[in-house]
């Protein structure tokens, strides 16, 4: 009788002894399996969130990214500057990209003033124009500089006069057509001109002027507060 109580008794704790060993081996190998299953995932888990923000850069890129700059082509930089309209009856004037002022045609200039509303079409470019050419248009001629034409042209440094007009026909220089040009140092009055208005020069940067002798008006003041004039 006590030798089978004993004998269970032992088997009891043999039985107990062989689960206790193999429960840490259980454990293990599920530490092993969830360590694996975290090694496979894990460059899988970075690699999606690397390849989420490389979509988010390209996205972004896309869609505020920097534009092509825009190319102005020449002729639209020419026609920001260039500038055209009539001065007479059959007069016309041109402003072209080195702001040289062209009048063409034939007869009277329109005379202008000083006041809103009175100044010459091309007076918005008064601190720009450097040059005004008279240009002769065979068979007329332009026969005269209007009243207060050119006035406040700052920016002018040379006036090119025509020699030679139709035959009987003269030019005349209106009122005030030069006044407060101050960088205008020197014309050349040529033969074809007549009369020269009243102020047509004052308040210029003239220094020397020749007036050939078929000029046969000087109105007053043409050279009034033309301080850098040697008489």
């Amino acid at each position: 009788m006590k030798t089978r109580m004993y004998n269970r008794f032992l088997a009891m704790v043999l039985s107990v002894l062989l689960c206790v060993s193999l429960f840490p081996a259980q454990v293990f190998a599920e530490e092993v399996d969830f360590g694996d299953a975290t090694e496979a995932s894990g460059p899988a888990d970075e690699t999606a969130e690397s390849s989420e923000p490389a979509d988010e850069e390209l996205m972004v890129y896309t869609e505020t990214g920097p534009l092509p700059e825009e190319t102005v082509s020449n002729e639209a930089a020419m026609e920001e500057v260039s500038a055209s309209g009539p001065c007479g009856e059959n007069l016309t004037w041109t402003l072209d990209e080195d702001y040289v002022l062209t009048i063409s045609g034939s007869g009277d200039m329109y005379d202008y003033g000083t006041g809103d509303g009175e100044k010459a079409p091309w007076a918005e470019y008064n601190e720009q124009i450097r040059t005004v050419v008279i240009e002769p248009d065979e068979p007329g001629d332009v026969t005269s500089i209007g009243n207060y034409a050119f006035s406040g042209c700052t920016g002018l440094t040379g006036v090119k006069l025509p020699e030679e007009l139709e035959a009987t026909l003269t030019m005349t220089i209106g009122e005030g057509a030069f006044q407060g040009c101050t960088n205008l140092s020197s014309i050349k009055i040529t033969e074809v001109v007549e009369k020269i208005g009243d102020y047509a020069f004052s308040g210029s940067g003239i220094e020397a002027i020749i007036i050939p002798g078929n000029v046969e008006i000087i109105g007053q003041g043409v050279f009034r507060n033309c301080n850098s004039l040697c008489i």
